[in-house]
């Protein structure tokens, strides 16, 4: 999938690329690694864009860490976690 989101605030919601438990389950799309590569110039705010974490569990828990969005950055993790 690729996707461009225009600098007004427009973002995804916290969520996980793959709901599965051990490669199984109703909700498992079989994904295993999700990548995210930054083409843009960096923002003058580096929070715009950046690629927010959280700790496995619950949904409410604080961010673990927020990736800088800068240029020719691969950011490769695993889909389900």
């Amino acid at each position: 999938m690729l996707a461009c989101y225009p600098p007004n605030g427009t973002r995804y919601v916290r969520h996980l690329d793959n709901v599965c438990s051990g490669g199984a389950g109703a909700r498992c799309n079989g994904r295993r690694a999700t990548a995210v590569y930054y083409l843009n110039p960096p923002a003058e705010d580096p929070t715009h864009g950046a690629l927010r974490l959280f700790s496995p569990g619950l949904p409410t828990s604080p961010p673990l860490v927020d990736i800088e969005p800068l240029a020719d950055r691969l950011l490769p993790f695993l889909s389900d976690q």
